[in-house]
This record gives structure tokens, C-alpha cells and sequence, in this order.
């Protein structure tokens, strides 16, 4: 039995939080001087990964004055081009390498640029060196996040989080962003019938990489529940099996969002939290299993 979405989003309340982002120049505000096309460079330290040429914009100049999600600065590459596996990937070290065994939870946006084609793969990749391929093909990497599959990233009107977290194997120093997948195994949308362009370029903006005292140890329990990412920004991903609704609540105790869920892909569902104040609240989750309780921070 199919239940109805329904969501009642009360005023929040905050508690002031702090996590350190380790990407640096995050929206790309930093920027030598207004962008011609193909300059992703002008954004230090972000560069191309490959041959590729991703773009760089500034809001505030006369060309490539797309308006970021926020700030003046975005970024843009193509996920699949007219070309055979033809991609492009941008690159840029961290602050600081990343520490084995530590959780770290990982969140950027994109927006899809209004070509022909969606795709579902996009991810962000970890190296524990810098990469500069002479080529313009796919990277044979496997990032450690990712879009879900089957996942289409299709608004161009909208931007789209995607987040997750992992398990550092310890010594990453760089993060590179774009499509890791090959044309047969990146399924594609027809999002702009009227274009004839078979191109899937997105914009990437607001890009974050924390570490948190919460592991994804802690966010496995019995069901299977997983909740992610902590910190939050906009969404918080959760996974359970036979979930059929969640309240948050914040640290008082105050309900601040009740929904009864259905997600199309059964188990997993997001819930908006865009309108609340940065702090820490608890997640209480409804599933075949009772009811389990999960602290989670949002932070912006």
C-alpha cells in the first residue's frame, strides 16, 4: 500500500555548530580575474584533471555571468559530450590530507545546463595524489561518492545536492569532480527534447568535505538505518527498510518536521531541512524495526 507524502515544517530553532570545510575556494568567490571560457584555472586552486577544459563563472562580469547557487562564482564541466567518452573533471588539493579511518561527509550541488541530455552519474573522487592526464577520455577512477544510480539529474532550474560520506583509507589530498563512468554505463535522459545537442554539462557549486565524531559505524543499527551526511546543509539522506515516517526535533525537544514517507526507491527518502537554522537536532526514525533515534548537526 503506496502512502502520500506529507510534510508540516515549523519555525527552528539553532545551536550554534562549526565544521571545518577542507575544500578550498568552495563556490569558486575567489577568482583572479572575470573568466573567458574553459578558464577553471583563474579559480585557484581549482585546474582541469585532464586535457578537458571546465569553465569557470563569475556573476558579477560581462560573460560567463551565470548566477552561482551562492555567491558570485560557480564552476561547469561536461559529463558526456557529442564525443565518444569525452568528459571533463576539475581538480583541487585539500587543506589537509585526510586521516584513515576518520568519516568524512561530503556534499557539492549541480545544476544541469539546458542541453539535450540528463544524466545519473556524477561523483567526487579522493586521491592521495594530484592528477594531470593528457587525455580527454573518462578517468578510470571509482569515486567515493556519488549520484545514485538511476538518479537523473535533470533541473536546469533548480541546484541538486549530492552527498554522502566514506571511510578515508587515510593520505587523500586531492578531490576531483565529474562523470567516472563510461557512455554504456552512464544512463542518459532526453531533459530538452528541442535541443539537438547530445552534450550533459552541469554547473558545481558550494563544495564541502567535513570530518564528524559521527562514524558511519554509528549510523548502521539494526534495520539497517543509515543517515547521512551529518553535518547537513540542505537534505539529510536516510536509509531504512520499511521506514513509514520521521519527526525532527531540536534540542529542546520541539518537533520541527513530521512526514509520512514514500520514497521511489523503497527505503531510502530525503528530508528538506533548508529552512532550518544551523544546530543540532534528533532524528527520530519510524521503521518495521521501532523507533531509532539519530542525532544529526546542519550546518551551512
Amino acid at each position: 500500500m503506496k502512502k502520500l507524502y506529507t510534510l508540516a515544517l515549523l519555525a527552528c530553532t539553532s545551536v550554534a555548530v562549526s565544521s571545518q570545510n577542507l575544500v578550498p575556494n568552495p563556490g569558486f568567490e575567489t577568482q583572479d580575474t572575470c573568466p573567458s571560457v574553459s578558464e577553471i584555472w583563474k579559480a585557484p586552486p581549482w585546474v582541469s584533471a585532464t586535457l578537458g577544459t571546465p569553465d569557470l563563472y563569475n556573476s558579477t562580469c560581462s560573460s560567463q555571468n551565470f548566477p552561482g547557487r551562492t555567491g558570485i562564482g560557480s564552476s561547469g564541466v561536461y559529463a558526456m559530450n557529442t564525443f565518444s567518452n569525452n568528459r571533463e573533471y576539475m581538480i583541487a588539493p585539500l587543506t589537509s590530507p585526510l586521516a584513515g579511518g576518520t568519516t568524512y561527509y561530503v556534499s557539492f550541488w549541480v545544476k544541469r545546463a539546458n542541453y539535450r541530455y540528463a544524466v545519473d552519474q556524477f561523483g567526487a573522487y579522493f586521491s592521495t595524489s594530484n592528477i594531470n592526464q593528457t587525455t580527454t577520455g573518462v578517468l578510470n577512477y571509482t569515486p567515493q561518492v556519488h549520484n545514485l544510480t538511476g538518479n537523473f539529474l535533470s533541473s536546469s532550474t533548480s541546484w541538486m545536492q549530492i552527498s554522502g560520506s566514506f571511510v578515508a583509507a587515510g593520505g587523500e589530498s586531492y578531490i576531483v569532480i565529474g562523470n567516472f563512468s563510461n557512455d554504456a554505463n552512464t544512463d542518459t535522459l532526453v531533459a530538452n527534447s528541442s535541443s539537438s545537442s547530445k552534450v550533459a554539462y552541469y554547473m558545481v557549486d558550494d563544495i564541502s568535505v567535513n570530518a564528524s565524531g559521527v562514524g558511519i559505524d554509528e549510523n548502521l543499527v539494526a534495520g539497517g538505518i543509515i543517515v547521512y551526511p551529518t553535518p547537513a546543509s540542505d537534505r539529510i539522506n536516510v536509509q531504512a527498510d520499511g521506514a513509514g515516517s520521521v519527526t525532527l526535533l531540536d534540542a529542546t525537544g520541539r518537533l520541527v518536521q513530521n512526514m509520512q514517507v514514500e520514497n521511489p526507491q523503497p527505503g531510502k527518502f530525503v528530508l528538506n531541512v533548508a529552512e532550518c537554522s544551523e544546530g543540532v537536532y534528533f532524528l527520530n526514525i519510524y521503521s518495521d524495526n521501532g523507533v531509532t533515534t539519530k542525532k544529526v548537526v546542519i550546518t551551512r
